[in-house]
């Protein structure tokens, strides 16, 4: 019960996160394609892991697809939003890296803290640690470079568009 309540807690506050980042500041397009991948993303990863080698499951110990999917659509895509919006604006590698170090920090302490410790998440054959600090420590560079690269691309992109013909 408690995981329920815990899950739908989450589930709104990110709702609610998503909102405010989209009415307060305007929802660009780098938002817009972060907000995107990390849904792709994370709906990859769970095919994978979550439904080939059930690993986890959201709430409960078996395939629910309307946790899996309200999830994928919201709680994921909310964290590559608020990812895209605190992005480093000063690009040097040294913001880079503590930008970095801060979200695997992050994510990992709270899946430790709010996730495994409510049971939104079921953990079968998957440990927050060594598993999820492995991962988010190759995931956030990834989507680091990621970010990087759509940015100069959206960028050159627009420089293009305004040239005279």
């Amino acid at each position: 019960m408690v995981a329920h309540i815990a899950y739908w807690v989450l589930f709104a506050v990110m709702l609610f996160t998503t909102i405010i980042f989209i009415a307060t500041k305007r929802f660009t397009f780098i938002d817009f394609v972060v907000y995107l991948s990390f849904w792709a993303f994370s709906e990859t990863i769970d095919i994978l892991v979550l439904i080939q080698f059930q690993m986890y499951y959201y709430v409960n110990n078996q395939v629910n697809i309307i946790y899996a999917l309200l999830y994928h659509c919201i709680v994921y895509p909310t964290f590559g939003l608020i990812f895209s919006r605190l992005f480093p604006k000063k690009r040097e590698i040294l913001n880079l890296v503590k930008y970095n170090v801060l979200w695997i920090i992050f994510n990992t302490v709270f899946e430790l803290v709010y996730v495994e410790a409510t049971g939104t998440i079921v953990y079968l054959k998957w440990l927050v640690i060594p598993y999820s600090l492995l991962f988010y420590s190759v995931w956030t560079p990834l989507m680091t470079v990621y970010y990087l690269l759509v940015d100069k691309w959206l960028k050159k992109s627009f420089m293009d568009s305004t040239k005279k013909v």
